[in-house]
């Protein structure tokens, strides 16, 4: 649902009709709002809000994982320079159900350091 604020009770608008998670506006100017579907489909649509509020049709853009009904947080994010998305993916994990992460600090200090600055 699109909400208008700060009067959020005086106008809603249906933005897809399956539902939706992890909504997220596209880059500036491109005036698309994003949103993951249950089964894992990422939709594109397209929203003018000036002059008039106008609404085009969902599109499918790609597959990603399903969302968890548990998990909290977008599993995407979209480039502000050039609107390549970036996804989570599951790695897989060991038998007892856990898996590893790596972490790297310092990667600029890292950086700087190996190009001699």
């Amino acid at each position: 649902m699109l909400r208008s604020f700060p009067d959020t009770s005086s106008r809603r608008v249906q933005i897809s009709s399956g539902g939706g998670r992890y909504p997220k506006w596209g880059p500036k100017g491109t005036n698309e709002l994003y949103y993951v579907t249950g089964d894992g489909s990422m939709m594109a649509v397209s929203i003018a809000l000036a002059p008039d509020l106008n609404i085009g049709a969902s599109k499918k853009l790609f597959d990603i994982e399903k969302p968890f009904p548990n998990r909290s947080g977008r599993a995407y994010d979209v480039s502000p320079i050039d609107g390549r998305f970036l996804t989570v993916k599951s790695a897989a994990s060991a038998g007892d159900g856990q898996g590893n992460v790596s972490l790297v600090l310092n990667w600029t200090g890292e950086l700087r350091r190996l190009l001699g600055d």
